[in-house]
């Protein structure tokens, strides 16, 4: 029993973790030219990215830049106006008993419905085509050009955080040291 518990524990914190994993875009700019893929992991000598051909290291000395982006879901189409002649919202009894339109006007008539559902397509399409767009654009969560040498691994060190093997295996004591670091500016700023 003892042993059923524990797998099912372990199957548990390990769906766990994966589920909280987001994976970032990762565009590096380098001597050679841009690489871009999944941010997997980066190290002292290397980054490590994930793209359609697999696995990519890349070498930390020849880094110029360093855009990440949050992948964005695929875009559903909105519908954004509805025409439904039937709903109770649009009838109300007159005095005769007939159900008549809230303005007075009979039920619509079978080319009156479909002109009306022609008109909210038309509608929602002009709608999706302003909206689109607007969906496409995805900001860079955070960017940074590597200057020296000597402070470039320091640089690319903080955006660990957004790769997916840190979202696995936090380093918890590091970003206790960095919440005090900033804990101290702040006391000090006051």
């Amino acid at each position: 029993m003892e042993f059923i518990l524990n797998t099912v524990f372990a199957l548990y914190s390990v769906i766990r973790l994966h589920a909280q994993t987001k994976p970032y875009l990762l565009a590096i700019k380098t001597n050679s030219g841009t690489v871009k893929g999944i941010f997997y992991k980066v190290d002292s000598s290397f980054i490590l990215i994930e793209n359609r051909e697999g696995f990519i290291s890349v070498n930390t000395n020849d880094v110029k830049s360093i855009r990440i982006r949050t992948a964005k879901k695929n875009y559903r189409l909105k519908k954004v106006f509805k025409y439904n002649p039937y709903d109770d919202s649009n009838y109300e009894r007159n005095i005769n008993g007939y159900r008549v339109r809230k303005w007075g006007v009979r039920d619509p008539t079978l080319k009156e419905q479909i002109n009306e559902h022609v008109a909210t397509g038309m509608l929602n399409v002009a709608a999706n085509v302003i909206l689109f767009p607007l969906h496409l654009i995805n900001p860079y969560v955070a960017k940074v050009k590597v200057k020296g040498l000597e402070s470039r691994f320091s640089e690319i060190q903080t955006f660990e955080s957004y790769s997916v093997y840190y979202q696995e295996n936090p380093n918890l004591k590091r970003e206790l040291e960095q919440l005090k670091d900033v804990g101290k500016k702040l006391s000090l700023k006051q």
